[in-house]
């Protein structure tokens, strides 16, 4: 870890000893993926730059989250109004 403020921070998990697995309906993917993200790759997609790696992490987050934000490798899911996207901001 590179950055002090993280210190001591995890991810919380679920299950039993020896069976766990993180918890990914928590806050680092549920708020940061349609805040950070969403923002990043709706940019992007605005200037015309590829987001290949962006683009992997967002279809596997929004399933994880159970949201639809990016359709066919585009900003424009159903629920893109619920993300810090350019593209759901109206």
């Amino acid at each position: 870890n590179t950055n002090k403020a993280y210190n001591g921070l995890t991810h919380p998990c679920k299950g039993e000893a020896g069976n766990y697995m993180p918890d990914l309906k928590y806050r680092y993917l549920a708020e940061d993926v349609p805040t950070g993200l969403c923002f990043a790759k709706g940019l992007a997609e605005i200037l015309g730059l590829p987001t290949p790696s962006i683009d992997k992490v967002m279809v596997w987050a929004q399933q994880c989250i159970g949201l639809e934000i990016m359709v066919d490798g585009k900003m424009k899911g159903k629920d893109l109004d619920k993300t810090r996207a350019p593209q759901g901001m109206g």
